[in-house]
């Protein structure tokens, strides 16, 4: 999972949906969260609407709102493992409170 965060596979547009560059889907999540970039939803050949960060919470199989959860690492700091693209998840935080600083398993 961490060679596809790392790879540049996204592309940027300006606001005349020109290319610009190419990201990485981290940076291009980082900019998303932080409102420095929108994101669209495309769900037909002809139906493309901007998403930003409190809409893509919204999307369906995001059951979740950042007011509501923290991040959680999925294999502790605490056992060696250091906070990265894929050890961190969005967790409610009485899940996160419940798993405390067990693995996954």
């Amino acid at each position: 999972m961490n060679d596809i965060l790392n790879k540049s596979t996204v592309l940027v547009l300006n606001r005349h949906w020109q290319a610009t560059h190419v990201k990485t889907p981290a940076e291009a999540f980082c900019m998303l969260a932080t409102g420095a970039a929108t994101t669209l939803n495309v769900q037909a050949d002809d139906y493309i609407t901007p998403v930003r960060w409190d809409d893509w919470l919204k999307l369906p199989g995001r059951k979740l709102s950042s007011k509501e959860g923290n991040i959680d690492h999925v294999v502790p700091r605490s056992r060696g493992c250091k906070t990265s693209w894929d050890n961190c998840v969005l967790a409610h935080r009485e899940v996160n409170s419940r798993k405390a600083d067990r693995p996954p398993a």
